[in-house]
């Protein structure tokens, strides 16, 4: 268990958390490996009865279940549900942390919340995730009895969402990458080519690298790349760099 109000220990352990996620995204784990991972790391550091994440469905104004919820099974609850009258709801429309230290004494006939009461969960945190100043979903824990360090473990997830809104977004983009192609029609060398950087990120290899590479260039947030050296971490670095939001700042190499 995490040591009592402890800032630092839970940076650690949510960089603990968040190095392994990363990896798994690189090696491709499909998303209900790699949920059965988070879940797993999760319950070294605190104990839960439930855990779930949503995807927001903005277009729609729809929930989707990441993968299965961990845990006491709520079996009213859809895969696919309306976001009205839900604890999910309430973050998302805050863009806050929502704690309920007693869901049997909530008196509105809300749909995400009388399910958990009646499977027998007390308290429960649902936590936005943000990306680019977007809701791209929420992160939720319940309990049978609420823990003493309630709290603390609100810090805990409070300080893994922002992180965990990036994982899921490479993830995401992964999926959508697998019925898309990757094309870079920005320049040509003298031949008629693209430049021989350009045409070693196209490989087919590089293809769904590319394609969350795309994705991530059009956002304001850290990209972590990994590799041995040699295999173009600068390269792919400077791609980035030319196809993002400061592509006109001068890039740095550190």
């Amino acid at each position: 268990m995490l040591q009592e109000h402890s800032i630092s220990n839970i940076r650690a352990a949510v960089n603990d958390v968040i190095r392994e996620l990363v990896i798994l995204v690189g090696a491709k784990t499909e998303r209900r490996v790699l949920f059965s991972i988070l879940s797993t790391k999760l319950r070294i550091f605190f104990h839960y009865d439930r855990f779930c994440i949503n995807l927001y469905d903005g277009e729609r104004d729809f929930l989707n279940l990441f993968s299965m919820a961990d845990g006491i099974s709520v079996d009213c609850l859809a895969h696919t549900r309306a976001i009205k009258n839900t604890v999910a709801g309430m973050a998302i429309s805050s863009r806050k942390p929502v704690v309920i230290n007693d869901l049997s004494a909530q008196h509105i006939a809300e749909d995400g919340l009388l399910p958990l009461a009646n499977a027998g969960l007390k308290a429960t945190i649902a936590v936005p995730m943000l990306l680019n100043d977007g809701v791209i979903g929420t992160l939720h824990v319940s309990f049978v009895r609420k823990p003493d360090n309630m709290m603390e473990i609100l810090a805990f997830l409070s300080e893994m969402a922002p992180w965990l809104a990036v994982v899921l977004f490479a993830v995401l983009a992964e999926e959508h990458s697998e019925s898309t192609h990757y094309q870079d029609v920005d320049s040509f060398d003298n031949a008629g080519l693209p430049p021989l950087e350009n045409r070693l990120l196209e490989t087919p290899d590089m293809a769904g690298v590319m394609s969350v590479a795309n994705n991530a260039a059009k956002l304001q947030v850290p990209v972590l790349i990994v590799g041995e050296t040699g295999t173009g971490k600068s390269m792919l670095a400077r791609w980035l760099h030319q196809h993002s939001l400061r592509k006109e700042a001068p890039f740095i190499k550190v």
